[in-house]
């Protein structure tokens, strides 16, 4: 998660500059800004991915002090982590596709990997004789969301390139950006990863805090916080570059209009999560006092 964050807060830095140079029509400014983006994601990503191979046990006691769960989680989150360079790369790529308007490949890709994973899960998990495929448990689990992460990668890389999306350029236009650019990009962007970073160690405390209240409980909050997380965010998300592009191109009042249209989105995303979704996955005295809180 905290990788997720991280990354997301500076593809949201890059994604300002990606946007505005698209609104100006500067290509060279997009792949400039859209390298950097790839630069900092994937370095990001190598640490986290260090962290996640060396010192699994250390990282997940600080969720829980239960042994099997550390155990089981160790060997989950030492193959999983083998995917968050892929993720990296393949969300950066995503994010400057959007900014620049080509938004049906990241859903598509996006939808093919949740697929993908939610069925390799089940096979791996689960095991397939017909397929001759053994019960792997967690591991199987680490090994699908892996696959996933690559196709996802490797279909958005591919497609992009063949259809010469603005972003994609040669080695020299990506990586070819100067000291003034880059502490240009900081300045600007800087505050939105702060942002992104701080708001991920709050939810990383928050986790770890219903963790050490049981197992029922994390469950619980976990459902809560991931339906929340898929409804608001892809929305006001595809909203924000919306909205960064007509700063640059129209006048304060269009942009205004979408910063309202964010917010309704915001009050529907409420009303789903407080009336529909607490019956639709299981009836937990937990659940509703979490409900109860976030009114």
């Amino acid at each position: 998660f905290m990788l997720n964050m991280v990354v997301f807060g500076i593809s949201s830095g890059c994604s300002i500059f990606i946007a505005q140079f698209w609104g100006a029509w500067d290509f060279k400014g997009i792949r400039k800004a859209f390298g950097i983006m790839l630069t900092l994601c994937f370095t990001v990503s190598l640490v986290f991915l260090a962290g996640g191979t060396l010192i699994p046990e250390k990282l997940l006691h600080l969720y829980s002090s239960d042994a099997a769960v550390l155990h089981e989680g160790s060997r989950y989150l030492r193959i999983a982590a083998l995917c968050y360079p892929l993720l990296a790369l393949s969300f950066s790529c995503q994010m400057a596709f959007r900014s620049t308007e080509h938004v049906v490949l990241p859903m598509v890709t996006t939808a093919i990997s949740f697929v993908m994973n939610v069925s390799l899960n089940a096979i791996f998990i689960f095991g397939c004789a017909p397929l001759g495929i053994p019960r792997m448990g967690v591991v199987g689990a680490a090994l699908a969301t892996v696959i996933s992460r690559a196709v996802e990668m490797i279909i958005t890389l591919s497609v992009g390139i063949a259809r010469k999306y603005e972003a994609v350029g040669t080695l020299k236009e990506l990586f070819g950006f100067d000291r003034t650019f880059v502490l240009k990009l900081l300045r600007i962007g800087t505050p939105v990863l702060l942002s992104e970073t701080l708001w991920g160690f709050g939810i990383t405390t928050q986790n770890s805090i219903f963790s050490h209240a049981g197992t029922k409980s994390f469950a619980a909050f976990s459902i809560m916080n991931t339906v929340n997380q898929l409804i608001v965010s892809r929305e006001c998300r595809q909203l924000n570059f919306l909205l960064t592009k007509l700063i640059l191109q129209f006048n304060n009042r269009i942009s205004n209009l979408t910063e309202i249209l964010v917010r309704l989105l915001k009050a529907l995303n409420n009303h789903i999560i407080r009336h529909k979704v607490r019956g639709t996955f299981y009836h937990n005295n937990f659940l509703t006092i979490y409900i109860k809180i976030q009114k």
